[in-house]
């Protein structure tokens, strides 16, 4: 709204030298939408930027992400660099060889509470103990950990407890 003085004498009014004409009002209003515009764009961009950033995952060449979508086991990914779709649809666990895990089912081990499809392990008994040796393209590769040998995770040298 523009501030007017009144003219003495007369029943006009002066415009102030801060009133501004309803054109560059105008003006300016879109101008601030168009800025308004770019902001929202700017913040859109920034957030798929983050979004993107944090689906990215580096596996290395002695581990592997075990992916489930929804609760149930998808696969095996790895490695190198993964995307996982953003969104809690995808979660993935890092299985690593030299971890250990227990037998649930003949072809099935529980590592860090997660069941993972297995193989290598035929003829165990259920609930012994077995330790990750390789990967598969879709199930990880399990020996029986030897309860007197003690395994370095590292490098998979093998050498014997002592006492």
């Amino acid at each position: 709204m523009a501030r007017e003085r009144l003219i003495p004498g007369t029943a006009a009014r002066q415009p102030s030298i801060f009133s501004v004409s309803a054109p560059a009002a105008a003006a300016r209003t879109n101008r601030e939408r168009h800025i308004d515009g770019h902001l929202f764009l700017v913040g859109l961009t920034l957030i798929a930027i983050v979004a993107f950033a944090l689906s990215l995952r580096i596996v290395a060449d002695s581990e592997r992400l075990a992916v489930f979508v929804l609760g149930r086991f998808a696969g095996l990914k790895g490695p190198g660099l993964v995307f996982l779709v953003p969104g809690g649809t995808q979660r993935a666990i890092r299985v690593r060889v030299g971890d250990r895990g227990e037998l649930v089912a003949p072809d099935t081990v529980r590592i860090d509470d997660q069941d993972l499809p297995a193989q290598g392990a035929t003829g165990e008994t259920v609930g012994a103990r077995v330790q990750v040796v390789g990967f598969s393209a879709a199930a990880v590769t399990v020996q029986v950990d030897s309860r007197g040998e003690l395994v370095c995770p590292k490098c998979g040298h093998s050498f014997r407890a002592s006492g």
